[in-house]
């Protein structure tokens, strides 16, 4: 049996928002998971992606989600690749949305025919957005770097979650 590790996360700041660039050199970053549910948007290449049980590829201007608490992995054919990373704390997120912890939020790559696949393109194109203004140095950058992360989630919320009361089955 493999084994599976948790990730410490570091505060992630007064929003409960970690935005950061990632450029890994490690071909494998094995199972693992935290308490801070993570958007990864692929930069440039391909990976493997595996949550739990299920494997698919993630390639360059797509972005996967990993719940908080949600096992996953990633795999790399190429020596460097790059991400854009979001870390969110859904405790902290409750000032936004006061039961987000009873949403599981699932969003991975979708064909163009599915029928979300507008929904999920416009978080891509979020997503680049949001790159686009966490390489910028302006004053207001941070700012609307967590103002494109709120609207993300809110994304998220409407179109790639399921709503699971306690005492429910998911």
């Amino acid at each position: 049996m493999k084994t599976v590790y948790h990730e410490a996360m570091h505060p992630l700041g007064n929003l409960g928002l970690k935005i950061s660039m990632a450029a890994l050199e490690s071909p494998h970053i094995p199972m693992h998971w935290h308490d801070a549910m993570e958007i990864l948007f692929c930069l440039n290449g391909e990976v493997t992606i595996q949550i739990d049980h299920e494997a698919f590829l993630l390639s360059r201007n797509q972005l996967v989600v990993f719940d908080s608490k949600e096992m996953h992995s990633i795999q790399s054919a190429s020596p460097l690749y790059m991400f854009l990373c979001i870390h969110m704390d859904k405790k902290q997120m409750a000032l936004y949305c006061p039961d987000l912890e009873l949403y599981h939020i699932q969003c991975q790559p979708l064909p163009l025919d599915h029928p979300k696949s507008t929904e999920y393109l416009t978080l891509c194109q979020l997503a680049r957005d949001l790159t686009r203004s966490s390489i910028k140095k302006e004053s207001t950058s941070t700012m609307r770097s967590d103002g494109i992360a709120l609207l993300m989630l809110s994304d998220l919320i409407q179109s790639f979650s399921v709503y699971a009361p306690l005492g429910t089955a998911t």
